[in-house]
């Protein structure tokens, strides 16, 4: 006997789905903001730990894609509509479920997909060593503690 209702786990398929959209958003729509920011000399695009999560997150989905690794987050999305039975017509489907797969899903050769993971991935990887990430700047010294460290230092 399941532990929780069909029910339940339609909404459980369709949170992890919502969770899938918002990775795939985050690093398409990351790189879009990145760009944007770069031209428009937006400061927290440089922002390392905005960059080091861009970053990851294009890794390893490149890093699934190289080793042949099946998404975690469809591995989720599979079992949970197979325990809430979804297998109804288009139509029974939620509002939401239809928007996701619309957007997440196309009836296309996996080696596109393939090519497209590895493009955006090289795409990222450049726009990191180009537009590298910057580490908040020291507080400047002034007045005593200048002349002070100036005074101080070995020459």
């Amino acid at each position: 006997m399941d532990m929780f209702s069909p029910q339940t786990y339609r909404v459980f398929a369709e949170i992890t789905l919502g969770v899938h959209l918002a990775y795939v958003l985050f690093v398409v729509g990351g790189l879009v903001l990145i760009w944007i920011g770069w031209m428009m000399g937006w400061s927290f695009t440089r922002n390392p730990y905005f960059r080091w999560a861009h970053i990851v997150a294009i890794a390893f989905v490149v890093i699934e894609e190289a080793f042949g690794i099946r998404c975690p987050l469809i591995t989720l999305e599979y079992y949970f509509f197979g325990r809430a039975r979804v297998d109804a017509p288009p139509l029974e489907k939620t509002l939401i479920m239809r928007l996701f797969e619309s957007v997440l899903y196309y009836r296309l050769p996996d080696a596109f997909f393939t090519f497209l993971y590895y493009f955006f991935g090289a795409i990222i990887f450049m726009t990191f060593f180009f537009h590298p990430p910057r580490l908040r700047k020291p507080p400047r010294m002034r007045g005593a503690k200048r002349r002070c460290k100036k005074i101080l230092s070995p020459r």
